[in-house]
């Protein structure tokens, strides 16, 4: 089965700043999102990735993606590179955060 079948989203997050294309050819687009912090281009494993320079409480950078990018799923797989430079147990940092209006 060719990795396309069922992909809902595919971002390679290579562009130096969003907006970011979907490359799954679903239309779909990532943006930038936050007002504290900064969203940067660096140089990834493979091709380039974006590096989030952290924030204050819920105003930090993020990724924010289309409302409703999954809904209708009953089951999926999210994958992702990460490297953290750090990490502390604070409820404000986590990689995934679901709902409409960005982290809370």
């Amino acid at each position: 089965m060719p990795l396309s079948t069922g992909l809902r989203a595919y971002f390679s997050f290579d562009a130096a700043s969003g907006p970011w294309a979907d490359l799954s050819g679903n239309g779909h687009v990532a943006t930038a999102a936050g007002t504290t912090g900064s969203i940067t281009s660096v140089a990834g494993k493979q091709g380039n990735a974006i590096r989030l320079s952290g924030g204050s409480g819920s105003t930090g950078p993020y990724i924010n993606l289309p409302i409703a990018i999954l809904s209708g799923l009953t089951s999926g797989t999210i994958a992702c590179w990460v490297r953290s430079r750090s990490y502390s147990s604070a409820a404000s940092e986590r990689l995934w955060d679901f709902g409409p209006s960005g982290p809370s």
